[in-house]
């Protein structure tokens, strides 16, 4: 997010540069409300809070992986084997 931030302060009026500091605060704020549920024991919330942030990056291994770990009590064995591969690939 870090470099996001600074593309715009370089170029506050470049649209793309725009969106992607969009973009890159959508899925911090995603992860920081995932975590914080999570801590509190609220898997099946942070898991959906975690999911948002995967509609801005489909493949952010962070939040993948925090999903699966939130899922562990709502899924079986293998299917959070998968999601925890499908991180790691």
């Amino acid at each position: 997010m870090i470099a996001a931030e600074n593309a715009a302060h370089v170029d506050p009026k470049n649209m793309e540069v725009m969106l992607k500091l969009q973009k890159a605060r959508a899925v911090a704020s995603a992860r920081t409300l995932g975590n914080d549920l999570y801590k509190a024991g609220k898997m099946l919330e942070a898991s959906v809070a975690y999911s948002e942030g995967l509609q801005y990056d489909p493949i952010n291994a962070i939040l993948l992986c925090n999903r699966a770990a939130c899922r562990c009590d709502f899924a079986s064995f293998l299917a959070n084997l998968f999601l925890i591969l499908v991180c790691l690939v």
